[in-house]
């Protein structure tokens, strides 16, 4: 009996080596575009970082020539602000067909805002479509935050 068990033994190894090898042979002639793998994800959800992030159409010297042209810098001076800094913050969505939407906008000196706030949500909310973010290959919806800074001078 032991011998038999040793014997099966042996041809079950023997067979199991030998299936594996013509595996691993098999497998290294397949070819696998890495770039048509997907990972399990949900389009419709809003993504907070994306491969490609969303674009103002025409680029960054487009989008300062469309701020140049319709933020008014003098804001914070135009309501009482005082000499300085008044950094803001602004996030927002552009979805799948680039519209903008849940604006919203923070001061980073924890301090009045001065209107620049609504300045900036303004601005942003009337501009032109923007090039969604990218993610897989995919359009997606996701956050944008943009960063802007009025300065206020001494007369």
């Amino acid at each position: 009996m032991k011998k038999i068990t040793l014997l099966s033994s042996i041809v079950f190894t023997t067979l199991c080596c030998f299936s594996q090898n013509n595996i691993i042979k098999d497998s290294s002639k397949l070819k696998i575009d890495t770039n048509k793998i997907v990972k399990d994800e949900s389009w419709d959800k809003t993504f907070t970082s994306v491969e490609i992030e969303p674009q103002f159409p025409g680029g960054t010297e487009a989008f300062n020539k469309y701020l140049q042209k319709n933020l008014k810098p003098s804001t914070p001076a135009n309501n009482g602000a005082p000499a300085g800094t008044y950094n803001v913050q602004v996030t927002f969505i552009v979805d799948t067909n680039g519209d903008i939407s849940n604006v919203y906008g923070k001061i980073n000196n924890n301090g009045n805002d001065y209107g620049t706030i609504a300045e900036v949500v303004k601005v942003i909310k009337k501009g032109p479509k923007w090039i969604p973010g990218m993610q897989n290959g995919h359009k997606v919806k996701s956050y944008k935050v943009q960063k802007f800074t009025f300065t206020v001078k001494e007369d």
